[in-house]
């Protein structure tokens, strides 16, 4: 049964596979396994029986092709935004700063270091998870 779970860990070409790729994967091995239970064709699902199998830690690569190059950061940041100039700060932070959204949009002035000439540094204060409510009804 190792054997098999340890199967679905991997690609056709052999390489390995994404966690989605492989929770999906056991999922419906798991099922499969599960119906021939129902249908009397074994005892119970082996897989039940494995102790202690986890899938194997993969290493997330970026695919470059999906991120953000400069010239499209700097083309974005100088488009015209008819939704508001505070997005052009927004992104220009998530860019050049790495912050995430929730990091750039609890961001204040007191935050930043900003030098008159050169590079600044940021210092986000403690992100705070908002109720979907609360934020649903703040539009």
């Amino acid at each position: 049964m190792r054997l098999g779970l340890d199967a679905l860990t991997l690609r056709l070409d052999g390489e390995a596979a994404a966690a989605t790729t492989i929770a999906r994967k056991r999922s419906v091995f798991y099922n499969a396994l599960q119906y021939a239970v129902d249908l009397e064709e074994l005892p119970s699902n082996p897989i039940d029986k494995v102790k202690a199998w986890k899938p194997p830690k993969v290493r997330e690569v970026v695919d470059r092709r999906v991120v953000v190059n400069p010239a499209q950061a700097r083309e974005l940041l100088t488009a015209r935004l008819d939704r508001g100039r505070h997005l052009r700060g927004f992104f220009a932070c998530l860019y050049f700063a790495g912050l995430r959204p929730a990091e750039a949009l609890g961001l204040r002035k007191q935050d930043c270091h900003l030098p008159s000439t050169g590079w600044g540094a940021t210092h986000p204060g403690q992100v705070q998870a908002a109720d979907e409510q609360e934020v649903d009804q703040q539009r």
